[in-house]
């Protein structure tokens, strides 16, 4: 059975009763509208912490709702009752849980989280101020008070009753010193490569490697294999630089993507796998990839429809599990960003910039490098010539978003006399480096891309 850690104080001494019970219902409206969804507690989370509850049982509700989130758990009536049976507040869970909707007209439909929360939190802040004016009102009546010394205290005080839940603001120096650190460790790397290597020699040396925050826009008409691309940067990754990576495929399943892989490791074709006209030998070499690759930290989410509030759940509840307490996603892919989940379809502009957006932020909220897939427009091809930022598919955002943009480009689909397609990699945009090109070759029939200085190596 769970013990509530703080002093079990429902009511403020300090307060009338009237705004006592102001105080607790508007609790009570808080925590069942962070109870309909996973999306509402992340919500609330972002503004208020456990502490700001006045009641406690209501503070303890409102943690073991974070645990539940963490471990990646679907808020739902039935898991909620579930989990919550057995702790010593359950009687108080059940009466906000049942009783909120028909004690206080409340219509889960209609649920404002932002409102009640933001309640919740002017409450706890009323409440710090009522707790200083009591604490200056002491102070001021002892002999020798100097009125500096009180102005400084209130300030302080304030100050720190008011200040957000993260640090916002930085002090030059406080960002000079962080800066002057990266540089020492980027100086002590001979190659020049300080992000995280995607296993391909010359586009890491234009890049310097995938860096935190980064939102890496990768697009290409159909066919000029883009999927396969990303896909080999996200092995590369999780097996050369043991870096944990989440794949979100939302067009192929995780055993489509696995045969790539599989094929592109073992460099057998992968018609034949799909046909399975093998050899013993070919056979071999698929099962010694197969060992390679299932020990590498790669993990794939192919659900048909995800949100970018889909992605931040999975992402922390797996950096929240005892695995990913050590070893925390480092790379994240979507394959991709036209066919996430949108909430206006109306507006297919506006509703790719709120996606743009909603991957960049998260991107600096979980300091990881974000690849995003994206299409193109058909003007590539009736124009011709090589891809443009104006390009980009349903909306301008993506290019202001991104950090990098890169393009994959062949003047044609078809394949040269080896079976392999002649690809350019253009890079477009690069906020903090130059723009470049990197030829490439790329086997469809075995996944797999290489880089090349011309395109008469094979």
């Amino acid at each position: 059975m769970e013990n509530i850690t703080s002093q079990n104080q429902s009511y403020d001494p300090q307060l009338d009763n009237a705004l006592n019970n102001e105080m607790v219902q508007a609790e009570k409206f808080a925590l069942v509208a962070i109870m309909t969804s996973n999306e509402s507690y992340e919500l609330a989370a972002q503004t208020i912490s456990p502490e700001d509850f006045m009641v406690s049982e209501h503070k303890a509700i409102f943690q073991k709702l974070g645990q539940i989130c963490d471990r990646g758990i679907e808020f739902d009536i039935m898991v909620l009752y579930n989990e919550f049976n057995g702790v010593s507040y359950f009687d108080i869970f059940k009466e906000i849980l049942f009783g909120a909707q028909s004690s206080m007209g409340f219509n889960y439909h209609t649920v404002n989280t932002q409102y009640y929360v933001d309640q919740v939190k002017n409450n706890a802040q009323r409440r710090k101020l009522i707790t200083l004016g009591q604490e200056l009102i002491i102070k001021n009546v002892q002999p020798n008070t100097k009125i500096d010394e009180v102005v400084d205290t209130i300030t302080a005080a304030v100050s720190g009753i008011f200040t957000t839940k993260e640090k916002e603001i930085k002090q030059s120096k406080e960002i000079s010193d962080e800066v002057i650190d990266q540089i020492k460790k980027m100086r002590e790397n001979p190659s020049g490569v300080t992000g995280i290597p995607t296993g391909f020699t010359s586009i890491d040396y234009h890049l310097s490697g995938l860096h935190k925050t980064d939102l890496i826009i990768l697009a290409a008409r159909p066919a000029r294999g883009k999927s396969s691309f990303a896909l080999q940067i996200a092995k590369n990754v999780a097996l050369y630089s043991k870096t944990p990576v989440m794949f979100f495929s939302l067009e192929m399943g995780a055993d489509q993507l696995m045969q790539r892989i599989i094929a592109s490791e073992s460099r057998v074709p992968l018609n034949q796998m799909r046909s399975g006209q093998i050899s013993d030998i070919e056979m071999e070499a698929i099962l010694t990839a197969k060992e390679v690759i299932s020990n590498i930290p790669i993990y794939f989410n192919d659900k048909g429809s995800v949100t970018v509030k889909d992605i931040r759940r999975h992402l922390k509840a797996h950096n929240n599990s005892s695995i990913g307490k050590d070893n925390p996603i480092g790379l994240v892919v979507i394959d991709y960003l036209q066919l996430m989940a949108m909430g206006n379809r109306d507006n297919m502009v506006q509703a790719v910039a709120e996606i743009s957006r909603g991957l960049k932020l998260l991107a600096k909220d979980f300091n990881v490098p974000v690849i995003a897939l994206s299409q193109l427009s058909r003007g590539v091809e009736s124009r011709g010539g090589e891809p443009k930022l104006s390009d980009l598919r349903d909306s301008g955002a993506i290019e202001q978003d991104a950090d990098i943009v890169c393009f994959l480009h062949s003047e044609t689909s078809e394949e040269d006399g080896f079976g392999n397609k002649h690809i350019v990699f253009l890079v477009e945009k690069h906020r903090n480096g130059a723009t470049f090109k990197q030829n490439l070759e790329f086997s469809g029939s075995r996944m797999l891309f290489r880089e090349v200085k011309d395109f008469n190596e094979f």
